[in-house]
């Protein structure tokens, strides 16, 4: 085996030990839930990103909503937020937005901890504190995001995509986290977009983690292709069965789990999300 096939391998390794971690989880196995010393202490997110914790909580909380006037402003509003425990204390719906510094947003997201730490949620150069700033965006998004679900986004997951970043302040990788949580939304139309396979927007750590399993830099205009290339791989050398169910959302976020993993294992950096797996 070549260095390169090394790499690769580790990447389907990766894979299987997640899925294996989750498992023993689900079993109420005691600890360690995996010999692997990085797996004992890094959070990692779940292959399929829909057993993921806050993931599953919006599928309880927001998801019946899915006929409401809003609700793919409250799905972005649940994103920026990404903490159950913060966005049990905000009304449990919102029919608009109000940017008023007395406001329960306001109350509850200026307090320290208040925000989801799986994202990375800024101002964007600007200087004022956040919950201010991500409030003036969700203000915007009330506004512009009305209608019918799916009617304002297009019927593809690319046109809704790209519609959802014309809010100022939406970008690319926060866009495509709530274009997951849509098209797995039971009931709303991008849930049967032709593309609801296919779709996949690059984010930082998903382009580290193809560079890493191809050998080479690979840029946001090689990804569609570096990641087609990857899938072909695994199915050719034995991992069909292990990827095949895998949209390519899922396929390219176990690539960037999968360079965190290999950063914690060759002492290159640390995952900022401990994990008490021992």
């Amino acid at each position: 085996m070549n260095l390169q096939n090394d790499v690769k391998e580790l990447f389907a390794y990766w894979i299987e030990e997640r899925l294996c971690v989750l498992e023993r989880k689900s079993h109420d196995d005691e600890k360690p839930w995996s010999d692997d010393p990085v797996f004992q202490t890094t959070y990692f997110c779940n292959v399929d990103r829909e057993q993921d914790r806050v993931t599953k909580w919006i599928r309880e909380r927001y998801s019946p909503h899915v006929d409401c006037h809003h609700f793919t402003a409250n799905i972005v509003l649940s994103r920026f937020v990404n903490k159950p425990e913060t966005l049990a204390n905000l009304p449990y719906w919102h029919e608009y937005f109000e940017d008023q510094p007395d406001n329960i947003w306001c109350e509850v997201m200026s307090k320290p901890g208040a925000w989801g730490s799986a994202y990375i949620v800024s101002t964007n150069g600007r200087r004022q504190p956040k919950h201010e700033y991500i409030a003036g965006l969700l203000e915007r998004l009330f506004t512009q995001l009305y209608g019918p679900p799916g009617t304002v986004l297009g019927g593809t997951l690319a046109t809704a995509h790209r519609r959802l970043q014309a809010v100022q302040g939406l970008g690319s990788f926060m866009a495509a986290q709530v274009v997951a949580d849509l098209k797995n939304t039971k009931g709303h139309p991008l849930a049967d977009a032709e593309d609801w396979y296919a779709f996949a927007a690059p984010g930082p750590g998903s382009l580290r983690g193809l560079s890493r399993f191809h050998q080479r830099q690979v840029t946001a205009t090689k990804f569609e292709g570096a990641l087609a290339s990857a899938r072909q791989w695994l199915y050719n050398n034995g991992y069909k069965l292990l990827v095949q169910d895998l949209c390519n959302q899922n396929l390219q976020n176990c690539f960037c789990e999968f360079d965190k993993y290999v950063r914690v294992k060759n002492g290159e950096g640390r995952s900022k999300r401990k994990y008490n797996g021992v």
